[in-house]
């Protein structure tokens, strides 16, 4: 799923949204970063085998503003982060897809206390690590 368009240095491209199955089997999307246009038109995208473990924060779906367009899951266009249209989309809770995104986060981490002013609970850091066994596209 590709989420955009967006702008990195200078770089058209789009956030590279993908399903990963945890252990438990349930699934939860993860907003794996950063693609280029020109990479995103090839449309194949890495994706680790086996047994992964991810770092990241929860997301909330994103509001829409006026200038924003309507997402179209039908044509592939997500403009916006709606998390439970996006998990919908993924196969639902038929599926065992949870209504849940984590955004990854690289490089080294740094994790403000709870008690301290810095930490935010909107987004707060998944402390826990996943296993998951990757899928490969969306159903």
């Amino acid at each position: 799923m590709l989420l955009g368009p967006r702008v990195l240095d200078g770089t058209n491209g789009f956030h590279l949204v993908t399903p990963l199955v945890r252990g438990n089997g349930s699934t939860v999307l993860v907003d794996r970063g950063f693609i280029s246009e020109r990479a995103a038109a090839k449309k194949k995208y890495p994706t680790p085998d086996g047994n992964v473990e991810l770092h990241g924060m929860l997301r909330d779906s994103q509001a829409r503003n006026n200038f924003t367009p309507d997402n179209n899951p039908a044509k592939g266009e997500w403009y916006w982060a709606d998390v439970a249209a996006m998990a919908d989309y993924a196969g639902g809770e038929s599926s065992n897809v949870q209504p849940v995104l984590v955004e990854e986060i690289f490089g080294k981490f740094f994790f403000a206390h709870p008690q301290s002013s810095g930490y935010n609970y909107q987004q707060r850091a998944m402390l826990e690590t996943l296993p998951c066994a990757c899928r490969r596209e969306f159903q």
